[in-house]
C-alpha cells in the first residue's frame, strides 16, 4: 500500500505556530522527524507526533554523522540519546516506525566503509532486539561521492543480513543522480521506504515518470527542508497535492 508523508522541519516553528502549520494541510499519512532536543524539547515533539498516527525517524545531526564507530563512547552516547527520544514518541504511532540510516560516509576506503556499515547495522539491530523495541531500519541510498552509494553494495549488505527489520530506503534524488535507469527488480524488492525531494543544486522535483516506472507499494516521504526552500510550507502543500493527484 502506498502512503505519503513529509519531513517536518522544526525551523518552521520560528515563523508560525504548530497549529498554523498543520491548519488545512492536504491529506497525508505520516511525518518524518530527526528529533534533537537542542532544537525542540520533548514536550513539543510529542505535540507534533500527536497530530498524526504514523511516524518515522531520520538519524539526526547531533549523532556523530556516518562514522559507525561504536567503539567511541561519544558515538554510543549519541545513539543512546536518540533511541531514548524516539522510544518516548513510539506510543503515538499505530504502525511500526521506520528509522532511516546512512552508511559509513567518512572513510575513504570503500571496503572499510562497507565493513563499518555492516558492524554498525549489526549493533543497531541487536540493540533493537535486546531492548525489544518496535522499529525498522532502512539503509538509505546516497550520492555517488559517498562510499556506500552503489546499488549493488547496498543490496548485498541488506541481503547478507536477511533480517526482517532491515531494508532499503530509496532516495530517488540521489539514485537519479547516480544512475540513468530505474533500479532492477531484485533491488526494488528490498525497498520499503522512499525519499522524494528537490535537487539541492537545481531545485527540481524527481520526474514523475521515474516514479511511475518503479511504482512501489510502500511509504513515500517528501524530504523538503527549509535550508533548501524558502517557501517550505507552500511548496510542501503543492507537493502533497501533486502526489495525491498522481496516485488517484
Amino acid at each position: 500500500m502506498k502512503t505519503l508523508g513529509f519531513t517536518f522541519d522544526e525551523k518552521i516553528l520560528a515563523k508560525m505556530s504548530l497549529e498554523a502549520f498543520f491548519y488545512d494541510l492536504p491529506p497525508f499519512d505520516a511525518i518524518e522527524l530527526a528529533p534533537d532536543e537542542k532544537l525542540l524539547d520533548l514536550k513539543t515533539y510529542k505535540k507534533i507526533v500527536d497530530r498524526v498516527t504514523e511516524h518515522h525517524f531520520h538519524v539526526p545531526y547531533f549523532v556523530t554523522p556516518g562514522k559507525y564507530d561504536f567503539s567511541c563512547e561519544h558515538y554510543k552516547s549519541d545513539y543512546t540519546k536518540f533511541f531514548s527520544i524516539i522510544e518516548s514518541l513510539r506510543q503515538y504511532s499505530v504502525k511500526t516506525p521506520s528509522i532511516i540510516v546512512h552508511g559509513c560516509q567518512f572513510v575513504s576506503d570503500k571496503n572499510k566503509a562497507i565493513e563499518k556499515t555492516r558492524q554498525g547495522l549489526d549493533l543497531l539491530l541487536n540493540f533493537i532486539e535486546q531492548k525489544r523495541l518496535d522499529f525498522n531500519l532502512h539503509l538509505e541510498t546516497q550520492q555517488k561521492h559517498f562510499p556506500i552509494s552503489n546499488r549493488q553494495d547496498i543490496l548485498k549488505i541488506v541481503n547478507d543480513f536477511d533480517h526482517p527489520r532491515l531494508s532499503i530506503c530509496l532516495d530517488m534524488s540521489h539514485d537519479c543522480k547516480n544512475y540513468q535507469t530505474a533500479p532492477h527488480e531484485q533491488f526494488l524488492e528490498k525497498v520499503r521506504y522512499v525519499h522524494l525531494h528537490h535537487e539541492h543544486d537545481s531545485f527540481q522535483h524527481i520526474p514523475l515518470t521515474y516514479m511511475n516506472d518503479i511504482d512501489l507499494e510502500c511509504h513515500h516521504n517528501i524530504e523538503l527542508l527549509m535550508s533548501h526552500c524558502d517557501t517550505y510550507r507552500q511548496t510542501l502543500i503543492s507537493d502533497i497535492q501533486a502526489f495525491n493527484r498522481v496516485w488517484k
